[in-house]
C-alpha cells in the first residue's frame, strides 16, 4: 500500500465535522421516534396500551413460545441430524445452526399469531387479523429503528475517520522542532546499513473496519511511504515519511478507538531525538483495550498478533514476554 502524506482538505474535514450531532439524533430517532410515529399512525394516545400488550406478547413468543418450538423440532430432527452428522459431518453443523435458527423464528411467529388473549382496542392495523397486523407493524418499525442505527454507526465511522486525519491541524504542525521526534538531524556523509528493521512505537484510531494513523489509513499491515516534493520519502528537511517513536511511553493515543501497536521499520530510516521516521514499516503487534475490537482487528489484520487491554513497559516487551 501507499501512503501519501499530504494534509486533508480543510473544507472537506470542516463539513464533516458539521455532522457530528447526526448519530445521536439518528439514535433518538430510532429508540423514540420511530414508536411514536406508530402510536400516532394507529391511533394516537388510545393505542398505546395495545401496543404495550402486543410487545409483551412478542416477547412472550419469541422466548418461552420459540424455545419450547424448537425443543420439540430438535427431539423430532435429533435422528436425522445424527444420521446427516455421520455421513456428511463437515455440512451438518451450520445446516443443524440454521435448522434452530428457523425453528426459533416460525415458533415465535405461529405462537404470537395464534395468542388469542391480543385485544385490538380499535387501533388502524393494515390487515383485518388484529395478531398478524400488530406482527407486520412491529417488523416495519423494527427494521426502521435498524436502518437507522445503521446509518448513524457508518456516519460515526465517517465523521470519526476525518477528525483522526485531522487531529494534528494543517500541514504546518509537521514542521521541524512541532513534533516530539525533534528537529531532522544532519544528512550523513554515508548511509549505514543494518540488517535487522528498526522497532517503533505508534498508534491509530479504529474505525470498525481500518486503522487510521494521523494523516492517512492503513488497511493493510505494511505501509510504504512516498511523497511529492521530496521523490522518495522520507527527506532530511521535510516532514514526510512514516513515523514512530522510540518509547512507548512517548506515542499519544488519539482517535475513537485508540490502538497501540509496535511497527518495524527500514528502507531509509531517519533517526530524530525521540522517534523515527522511514519509507516502510509494517505492524507487528497491536494493543487495543476492547475485547469486541480485537476480534475485529484480528480479522481485518491477520499477519498482525493483536493482544487485548494496553501494552506493558517497553522494558517488559523488550525481554520477550509478549513477542
Amino acid at each position: 500500500m501507499t501512503a501519501v502524506h499530504t494534509a486533508p482538505n480543510p473544507n472537506a474535514v470542516r463539513h464533516l465535522r458539521w455532522w457530528a450531532w447526526l448519530p445521536r439524533v439518528l439514535h433518538v430517532a430510532a429508540v423514540a421516534g420511530v414508536p411514536l410515529i406508530v402510536i400516532a399512525a394507529t391511533g394516537g394516545v388510545d393505542a398505546i396500551a395495545f401496543w404495550v400488550e402486543a410487545l409483551f406478547q412478542l416477547i412472550v413468543a419469541f422466548t418461552l413460545g420459540a424455545a419450547l418450538f424448537s425443543l420439540v423440532g430438535y427431539l423430532l430432527a435429533a435422528p436425522f441430524a445424527k444420521l446427516r452428522h455421520r455421513m456428511r459431518p463437515a455440512i451438518s453443523t451450520g445446516t443443524g445452526d440454521l435448522a434452530m435458527l428457523a425453528l426459533f423464528v416460525v415458533g415465535g411467529t405461529i405462537y404470537f399469531l395464534t395468542e388469542p388473549s391480543l385485544k385490538s382496542y380499535g387501533v388502524d392495523l393494515p390487515t383485518e387479523s388484529t395478531n398478524l397486523g400488530a406482527l407486520v407493524v412491529m417488523l416495519a418499525a423494527g427494521a426502521a429503528g435498524w436502518a437507522l442505527f445503521r446509518f448513524a454507526a457508518h456516519v460515526h465511522r465517517v465523521v470519526g475517520a476525518s477528525r483522526s486525519a485531522d487531529v494534528l491541524g494543517d500541514s504546518a504542525a509537521f514542521n521541524r522542532g512541532k513534533r516530539p521526534w525533534g528537529p531532522s538531524p544532519d544528512e550523513p556523509g554515508q548511509e549505514f546499513w543494518s540488517p535487522t528493521p528498526v522497532e517503533g512505537w505508534r498508534s491509530w484510531a479504529w474505525n470498525g473496519r481500518t486503522l487510521h494513523g494521523y494523516r492517512v489509513a492503513w488497511p493493510d499491515s505494511l505501509s510504504i511511504a512516498s511523497c511529492a516534493e521530496c521523490g522518495s520519502a522520507p527527506g532530511w528537511d521535510h516532514a514526510c515519511g512514516l513515523y514512530a517513536t522510540k518509547e512507548r511511553e512517548d506515542v499519544e493515543a488519539f482517535g475513537q478507538v485508540p490502538v497501540v501497536g509496535r511497527v518495524e521499520m527500514w528502507g531509509e530510516v531517519i533517526e530524530h531525538e525521540f522517534g523515527y521516521r522511514s519509507s516502510h514499516a509494517r505492524i507487528t503487534d497491536l494493543w487495543v483495550d476492547s475485547a469486541v475490537h480485537a476480534a475485529r482487528i484480528r480479522r481485518a489484520y491477520p499477519s498482525v498478533r493483536v493482544w487485548e487491554g494496553l501494552p506493558k513497559p517497553a522494558l517488559e516487551v523488550g525481554r520477550g514476554e509478549y513477542r
